[in-house]
């Protein structure tokens, strides 16, 4: 629990200035995957409120890391996609992500490194087995 509450208080810088919190990192990150999207989609993925992706999104104005689209058919909806700023942000991002992880994984042995990625494995197993299991449940 301590650990999630201090990446709640993160700020990170991006590209160009500007600073981005923690949540907002995974807001990006999102935009990034699911491109061009609407706000709706972004809380759903993300389990937050279409206000409070739209507060966020606000920020990301400011930085000029998204640009924002009238669909041509709906005027309510409104496409979100990352701007040439934010996609350098992503990548920096991304690239600043793995350095930490290598960092932090430096002093872990092979084997342990070998071990971790064997319950991941087990794990992963299991969670496919449980939504093969729920998938069954609803079709019956």
């Amino acid at each position: 629990m301590q650990f999630k509450r201090s990446l709640h208080g993160m700020q990170v810088t991006c590209p160009g200035g500007g600073t981005i919190t923690g949540s907002q990192v995974a807001l990006l990150f999102t935009i990034s995957r699911l491109q061009p999207t609407t706000v709706r989609k972004l809380a759903t993925a993300l389990l937050m409120t279409p206000g409070a992706v739209s507060q966020a999104l606000d920020g990301f104005d400011t930085h000029q890391l998204i640009t924002r689209h009238q669909d041509d058919n709906d005027r309510r909806i409104v496409h979100i996609i990352l701007s040439d700023t934010g996609k350098k942000a992503v990548t920096h991002l991304h690239s600043r992500r793995y350095e930490l992880i290598k960092a932090a994984a430096a002093d872990v042995s092979d084997e342990d490194l070998a071990a971790t990625l064997r319950v991941q494995s087990i794990l992963i197993k299991s969670i496919e087995k449980l939504n093969e299991v729920k998938l069954t449940d609803k079709k019956g």
